[in-house]
């Protein structure tokens, strides 16, 4: 049988704990940073005119904003009430109509005819 020196166990062991921690970041930034969605947009600027709300979505017209996802309906965007972070979104979009501040959106796909906005930017 042979034997193993202690040195050479410390630097199997160092070893090891090295990949398990080179590892462990991975799944880390995996699980941390999502990934890209496929088919986002970024609008232009422009100023909230109208908004409507239903139990399922708010609608927010913005007419110096072309539709610019894919979507049927110009100058309309959808958010939805299905998000986390729908009443920050909502409180925006609500500050933004009501001071005249200029916003853009990042969309993400169609829900009927709208594109859904799925991040808020508020202009100075």
């Amino acid at each position: 049988m042979r034997r193993v020196n202690k040195v050479s166990l410390n630097r199997g062991v160092g070893i090891i704990q090295r990949v398990l921690e080179a590892v462990l970041c991975a799944v880390v930034l995996i699980v941390i940073i999502p990934p890209a969605a496929s088919a986002t947009t970024v609008t232009s600027q422009g100023v909230i005119e109208r908004m409507t709300g239903s139990v399922n979505y708010v609608r927010v017209y913005v007419p110096s904003i072309p539709e610019t996802d894919g979507c049927s309906t110009q100058y309309y965007f959808r958010l939805e009430n299905s998000h986390l972070n729908d009443d920050a979104l909502l409180s925006m979009l609500i500050s933004a109509h009501m001071s005249g501040k200029e916003v853009h959106f990042l969309l993400d796909g169609c829900i009927g005819n709208m594109s859904v906005i799925t991040n808020v930017y508020l202009h100075d």
